[in-house]
């Protein structure tokens, strides 16, 4: 009879990586060793830093190593040097002068991008329908202002008479202005250089209209505004077409409007004051196929 011996798989040996500690069958460690996270590996920039294991190089060469190329700190203000990270110090003490000239220089650029953007949010956020509805707050302390300070002027937000069409601005004399100082509120209305002026037939002809707001409650009397009309002549140099170079004693650029808009004692027989705020309107009358 013949017997035979049943041969079974002995189980494969294993060892540990030295690197990073794992265990593996020892016929595969070779094979892991090429991907080892913990395996040394070289630094590509030669900088001579030992035992860097794989998974650090990349934040070694982003991070520590004194032989990487960098770009200059002030490279957004417009340097453009590239040198290894140990030499950047020297590069910076060398150049200061040509340093801080291109940040004057950015400095500069960065005003005049500001400049732009908020005029351009200005002219978002102005009325394109011929329609100001001024809030002036804190009256009291504004003429208190306006009587230490002779001929303190208070300006709107600029407003157009429809899209594309004439920039305008009210102003106010809280104390008065002229022969209404000391006695009467002063309002007037102003030409501003525009964005269409050049599409736009000069001088400005249109019906202004302004009024002082009666605060009263509707549900308990009539409101009763006071408004004041009037149509600009022609030859008054205050409606020609504005130009941004114009000096500021210019007769150009002056208001038009009213001296004795509303006295003192007038203004607080109702409630143009309320919540010690008045409200100023100021409408001009384009005709429709102007505004088409």
């Amino acid at each position: 009879m013949v017997c035979y011996r049943s041969i079974l798989p002995l189980p494969k040996r294993t060892q540990p990586c030295k690197y990073c500690g794992k265990e593996f069958v020892y016929d595969t460690i070779q094979n892991h060793q090429y991907h080892c996270p913990r395996f040394p590996v070289q630094c590509p920039n030669q900088c001579g830093t030992p035992n860097i294991a794989r998974e650090d190089l990349a934040n070694h060469v982003k991070e520590s190593c004194g032989s990487a190329l960098i770009l200059c700190p002030f490279k957004e203000a417009g340097c453009k040097h590239r040198c290894p990270k140990m030499a950047i110090g020297r590069h910076l003490e060398e150049s200061t002068k040509s340093h801080l000239t291109m940040m004057c220089n950015l400095v500069g650029r960065q005003r005049q991008e500001i400049m732009e953007l908020r005029r351009e949010m200005e002219e978002l956020s102005v009325s394109h329908d011929g329609v100001l509805i001024w809030k002036l707050t804190d009256y009291s302390r504004k003429l208190q202002e306006a009587k230490l300070r002779n001929n303190h002027e208070f300006f709107s937000p600029p407003f157009y008479t429809h899209r594309y069409g004439y920039k305008l601005q009210v102003s106010a004399f809280v104390n008065g202005n002229g022969s209404g100082e000391g006695s009467h509120l002063s309002i007037y209305i102003r030409v501003l250089p525009g964005e269409y002026d050049s599409l736009l037939e000069w001088p400005f002809s249109y019906k202004v209209t302004f009024s002082i707001l009666d605060q009263s409650d509707p549900s308990l009397s009539k409101p009763q505004h006071i408004t004041e009309t009037f149509n600009p002549d022609p030859n008054w140099k205050n409606f020609q077409k504005p130009c941004s170079s114009r000096n500021s004693l210019d007769e150009s650029t002056l208001g038009f409007g009213y001296p004795k808009f509303i006295s003192h004692e007038e203004i607080k027989k109702r409630n143009y004051i309320r919540d010690n705020s008045i409200f100023l309107k100021a409408s001009i009358e384009i005709p429709q196929k102007i505004m088409a």
